[in-house]
């Protein structure tokens, strides 16, 4: 037995780990029962229902979307011919890969940045300096003022309410998020103020 899919033949590749090349199904005690339950809960579609009643996410006419407009042009120019799905599809991959390359290169820079920060600080303080002149030109010095930090944040937001600062609170995205979606899989009506639609995203799984 064999499930496909054609637009990317991930099912088939899923269903093809658990039964074996032929597609055979394996004898009950042979089925790895974790594998087969992650195999079907992906390909269920945990928003199949609610999303049959969202209209499409409409293209907002932005300045970034005008951005990304000419960057789509600056591929098909480059291309020279329509590009085929496996030749975008294996773009996007490449380009996610070089995207966490770059982030966990970022990630390591701004650790080194901060211990270097750090290391600078105590040595004008221990050795009494207010600045430094550099070569090319830039100075380095240490700057002191008042810093922040929330311990409370349920105190300090009853505060920000009682002090009329409301409209400048907001949730944020990924919460929002996820506050919607599980409103629309209980029936809950949208927070006001709120419009869902149906949006499409790639997403890549494994390496």
């Amino acid at each position: 037995m064999r499930y496909y899919d054609d637009s990317a033949g991930h099912l088939h590749r899923q269903w093809t780990e658990l039964c074996g090349p032929h597609g055979d199904i394996p004898h009950v005690y042979d089925i790895d029962l974790d594998l087969a339950a992650r195999i079907i809960g992906e390909n269920m579609g945990k928003y199949d229902r609610v999303l049959k009643e969202l209209p499409r996410l409409p293209v907002e006419r932005t300045d970034y979307q005008a951005r990304v407009d000419l960057a789509k042009d600056a591929v098909r120019e480059a291309l020279g011919r329509p590009a085929t799905t496996s030749e975008l599809a294996d773009t996007f991959v490449k380009l996610r890969r070089e995207k966490d390359d770059l982030n966990e290169q970022m990630s390591a820079l701004n650790l080194k940045i901060e211990a270097i920060e750090q290391l600078t600080v105590a040595a004008f303080e221990a050795e009494d300096v207010q600045s430094l002149k550099m070569a090319d030109g830039a100075s380095v010095s240490v700057q002191i003022a008042p810093y922040a930090g929330v311990k409370d944040k349920e105190t300090f937001r009853l505060w920000c309410l009682e002090q009329g600062f409301a409209h400048e609170m907001h949730l944020h995205p990924s919460t929002t998020q996820g506050l919607v979606k599980e409103r629309l899989l209980s029936g809950e009506a949208n927070p006001p103020g709120v419009e869902v639609f149906a949006k499409s995203t790639l997403v890549v799984r494994g390496r």
